[in-house]
């Protein structure tokens, strides 16, 4: 039996091991997280079945094969600079649909009134583009553990309420709501609530353009944020190891 030894700590250096695990360093020990299963269907859609897929992880202790574990190299790096890329883009066709004259605006020169009276179309053909994606991700060769799929512990965070208290102490009086409700529905109702106004938002101003960054882009972002964000490494987050045992 492993023991905790971690009282409660930030998980500050990771690496990216393939589209399912990630690889930790705890002061002095390494796990491999058991984080993003593309075969798992709760992992998609960020929000759903919060509590299993969003506050604790199966770990496996592999500090004694380290070394023999492959690794996408500068993954971290790479992770930035393309958030870099992102946002700056967004920013720059955020400019352009709101400053730029008729004759430059993306909006204006994409415009098309049948975007918005074929909406019915847009959500099947955003149905068919996530079944699509599940089948690609879940096909996906998966990295074979070094260790037995049964030695596992668990790295749950453990400074949910207070994190989730001082957010709705600073928040507005009308939003405080949100933070009295249990946390796998804030991240559903955000998630479905952001989903609903950028589907909105896009189909309505009726343009290539915004169908394309506000609707499809966006919803696959959210879709697809279990495999692109890395929420253990989010910054206040503490955590700690446990057996399986002690849950």
């Amino acid at each position: 039996m492993v023991k905790n030894t971690h009282s409660s700590f930030s998980v500050k250096e990771y690496e990216r091991i393939d589209i399912r695990y990630r690889l930790i360093h705890v002061k002095d020990k390494d796990y491999i997280l058991d984080y993003s299963n593309p075969r798992d269907l709760r992992n998609y859609f960020m929000g759903t079945f919060y509590y299993k897929n969003s506050l604790q992880w199966k770990a496996y202790d592999v500090t004694h094969c380290r070394e023999q574990i492959p690794v996408i190299k500068d993954y971290y790096k790479i992770e930035q600079r393309a958030r870099l890329i992102e946002g700056v883009i967004g920013i720059l066709y955020m400019i352009n649909i709101f400053c730029f004259p008729k004759s430059l605006n993306i909006s204006y020169l994409t415009y098309d009134p049948r975007i918005r009276s074929n909406w019915k179309l847009i959500i099947m053909i955003l149905l068919v583009i996530s079944l699509v994606l599940i089948f690609i991700l879940a096909s996906l060769k998966q990295y074979q553990l070094p260790v037995a799929k049964d030695e596992y512990l668990i790295l749950k965070q453990t400074n949910y309420k207070e994190l989730n208290a001082k957010d709705a102490a600073e928040s507005k009086f009308y939003i405080r709501w949100f933070y009295k409700i249990p946390p796998f529905l804030q991240s559903l109702v955000a998630g479905v609530l952001f989903v609903m106004g950028i589907f909105i938002f896009g189909v309505i101003r009726s343009n290539f353009g915004d169908l394309i960054f506000f609707v499809i882009y966006m919803y696959c972002v959210i879709f697809l944020g279990r495999f692109l964000f890395f929420i253990p490494a989010h910054k206040n987050k503490k955590y700690t190891i446990l057996e399986k045992g002690e849950l």
